[in-house]
Parts: C-alpha cells; sequence; structure tokens
C-alpha cells in the first residue's frame, strides 16, 4: 500500500517521452512539467541511454538494458518508481507505480502488429500484474484491465488525463475551410472511414487535412486515398504550434476511432475551440461527455 509522505522523492521514467511524439509521449512529457511544479515531490528524471542507432536497435536497449537493469539501479534512493507506460524495472524494493494507457492490443489484436500484441501479452501484463499501483486514464480501461489482464481492480486508480495549457484557441493562417484529422497512420484511427465520411457530406471547397506520423497496415486509407485523394492534405507530423493552430482554425475536428484508451485529441480540439465529431465506442463517450457529437465509428 502507498502512503502519502511530505517531499516524496519520485523517479519518472522519461522514456516514453522520448520513444512516443503522439499522446503517449505528451502524457510523460506533461507528468514530468506537473511533478516538477509541486513543492512536496522531489522529482529525479531518468531516461534510457540513446543506445544502438536505428528503431530496432533502439528497442533492444530499453528491453534487454534500460528496464532489466539499468533502470532500478538509477532510481536507488527515491521512495518511489514511475514509468508512465505498462512496463518497468527491477524495482529493488521500491513501490512501483506504472500507467496502463490501454490494452487494446488484447481486446483488437487485428487493428495491431503480432509483435505489439505478442509484447502486450507476455511483457506488459506481467509487469501490469507485479506493479504496486496501476495509473490509467479512463473507467473503460480500467475494466479491460481487469478483464483482460487480470489486474485487480482495487490495485487500479483512474485519473483522468487533462491537456497542457497550450492547447487554446489561436489566429490561424489558414483561409480556406478545412475538416482536421489527427492520429498516427494505422486501421485503429480508422482514416479510411473518416476519408469515405468526408466525400459524401464535406461540401466541394472544403479540404481534409491529415495529420499523424506513419504507422502499420494503412493499406485501406491509402487504397481510398488514391481513388479520391485531390481534397486531402496529409500533413505528416508536425510541431506543437503548428498542431495548435489547425485545431483553432478547423471547421470540424473528425475523430471517428474504432478504439481508444483514452483519446487526447478530442480533448485538445475542444480545447482550441474546435467543434469534435469522435466515436460513440470505448472511451470516447466518457472522455468527450455531453460536448461532442457521437457517432457510430463503423456507419
Amino acid at each position: 500500500m502507498l502512503r502519502r509522505v511530505s517531499d516524496l522523492s519520485v523517479a519518472l521514467d522519461l522514456t516514453p517521452a522520448l520513444v512516443s511524439p503522439a499522446g503517449v509521449g505528451r502524457y510523460a512529457d506533461g507528468l514530468r512539467r506537473a511533478l516538477a511544479r509541486r513543492a512536496d515531490v522531489q522529482l529525479r528524471e531518468l531516461t534510457a541511454p540513446a543506445g544502438l542507432p536505428g528503431t530496432i536497435g533502439r528497442g533492444l536497449v530499453r528491453e534487454a538494458l534500460w528496464y532489466p537493469l539499468l533502470l532500478g539501479r538509477r532510481a536507488r534512493g527515491a521512495q518511489l518508481v514511475h514509468c508512465p507506460a505498462p512496463y518497468g524495472p527491477r524495482t529493488a524494493g521500491l513501490p512501483l507505480v506504472l500507467s496502463a494507457h490501454d490494452v487494446l492490443p488484447l481486446s483488437r489484436p487485428e487493428l495491431f502488429t503480432r509483435t505489439m500484441t505478442a509484447h502486450m501479452r507476455h511483457v506488459s501484463v506481467r509487469h501490469l500484474r507485479k506493479a504496486d499501483r496501476v495509473v490509467c486514464g479512463s473507467s473503460h480501461v480500467r475494466g479491460q484491465l481487469a478483464e483482460l489482464a487480470g489486474i485487480d481492480p482495487g490495485r487500479v486508480s483512474v485519473t483522468p488525463y487533462g491537456v497542457d495549457e497550450s492547447f487554446r484557441p489561436v489566429p490561424s493562417e489558414h483561409a480556406a475551410p478545412y475538416v482536421l484529422c489527427v492520429g498516427t497512420l494505422e486501421p485503429r484511427k480508422n482514416l479510411a472511414g473518416a476519408l469515405r465520411a468526408f466525400h459524401r457530406a464535406a461540401p466541394p471547397e472544403v479540404r481534409l487535412v491529415v495529420v499523424g506520423g506513419p504507422g502499420w497496415k494503412n493499406e485501406e486509407f491509402e487504397r481510398e486515398l488514391g481513388a479520391g485523394g485531390d481534397r486531402v492534405t496529409l500533413a505528416g507530423r508536425v510541431s506543437h504550434d503548428e498542431l495548435v493552430r489547425l485545431y483553432s482554425g478547423a471547421a470540424c475536428f473528425l475523430f471517428p476511432t474504432l478504439a481508444e484508451g483514452f483519446g487526447f485529441p478530442v480533448l485538445e480540439a475542444m480545447a482550441c475551440g474546435a467543434p469534435v465529431i469522435t466515436s460513440n465506442v470505448t472511451s470516447l463517450p466518457e472522455v468527450a461527455g455531453d460536448a461532442a457529437l457521437l457517432v457510430d465509428p463503423a456507419d
């Protein structure tokens, strides 16, 4: 059982903030800045070494060196270790807090690669079961942790995520009207469905702007794009400031994802003043409440 104490020394693993520029990375960085502002927390920021070049090389350093061996050693002297991801170190008796953003590779394995599903099943679940406390962003995920991963709900705390104060309405230089989608180019984000809906419903002067880095299993979207993508702009990854400008200037924000553990873009778009259309499944009704138009992403 974790107890509240004054001047708690927390070793925070910031490796997830370096690995992912998307929601998981922004969550880790936002947590770092929030804890750093607290007078009752002594924050120790820890990060995996750069290691070998390339995605595979960096992954090997994390999985074979940082988490099993180095992180626990670097955390010595702290009173608690928090890894804002569903895996962590051998902590030599220190209380361990992990963040579980979702267990979607278990509930929707067809939307992920075999490697991702295997990692969740054989690595993440094992670590989550050993953690002293698991933090997640929605009651939906808390239920799935119990149902699919066998995590005792009594060890899971739901702490709904927030967005940074930099997400706010700002002037946008984009004069032509556009619908905005934000998400990694992967099947879970349902970008093919977004594109079909856009072509059916959007007036001819409106464009679709898609922000997000390359992902996996994105063939359906690419086929739809090839069949009629002349009104679509693929912006790729953009800077934080540009993302805020795009949210602020959008005629609406379209997020018809098939499954989410939370759904940061919904809150980010709302904070920037964009009308939001999102899915009525998984965590999205919980996150959006009555402030968005909820739709069936499969329709």
